[in-house]
């Protein structure tokens, strides 16, 4: 006879993890969001306050990994990831900035 125990557990951080991110322009870069969960978490990522979605066309989320793609000064900023299940949910936070000149962008729509 075997007994078959479930284990369940809201999100949490696994540890530590690099807050800190460096990119260059032009550059892909990968956010792995720290966070694991029983049963497996919905992982939502936001940037600076704003849920990141289909429309955004260079970041995209998958497997709890956001890829942002060509990147450019403009994706410098706050990124968070938030895994949430039915027992609850967690956040991590990243810091993003990104150095070099954009050689599309006009002076106008450059931002420091």
């Amino acid at each position: 006879m075997y007994t078959y125990i479930r284990v369940t557990a809201p999100p949490r951080l696994t540890g530590d993890y690099q807050r800190l991110h460096v990119a260059g322009v032009g550059t892909t870069l990968r956010l792995v969001c720290p966070i694991v969960a029983r049963p497996t978490a919905l992982v939502e990522w936001w940037k600076d306050g704003h849920r990141i979605h289909d429309g955004w066309v260079r970041h995209r989320p998958f497997n709890g990994t956001l890829r942002v793609r060509d990147v450019q000064p403009g994706d410098s900023g706050r990124y968070a990831c938030e895994a949430t299940n039915g027992f609850g949910s967690a956040q991590a936070t990243f810091f993003v900035h990104v150095y070099g000149l954009c050689h599309r962008c006009s002076k106008r729509s450059y931002k420091n």
